[in-house]
């Protein structure tokens, strides 16, 4: 028996409940894993279900912009005039 049909096997008793739990965990891994970052489809679909923070959303993002500052949130002389 291959680990697809293993899955299959285990999930046969489980609860209708439980078996949308694994549907949704086996999404979340797959939107984990994909080399881009989820679309509003994705996390829509998960919303409720997955604790998605807005870091998980932009990590792959993250460092990419060369010679910006760490964070501008830090430093005011960044936002001076802003929203004047």
């Amino acid at each position: 028996m291959n680990l697809a049909e293993t899955i299959y096997q285990k999930s046969l008793d489980l609860p209708e409940d439980k078996a949308v739990e694994v549907i949704d965990f086996i999404d979340f891994l797959k939107n984990r894993t994909r080399p881009n970052q989820p679309g509003l489809h994705d996390i829509n679909h998960h919303a409720g279900k997955l604790a998605l923070s807005c870091l998980d959303l932009i990590k792959e993002d993250i460092g990419v912009i060369e010679n910006a500052p760490s964070d501008l949130s830090t430093n005011p002389a960044y936002l001076k005039g802003y929203g004047e």
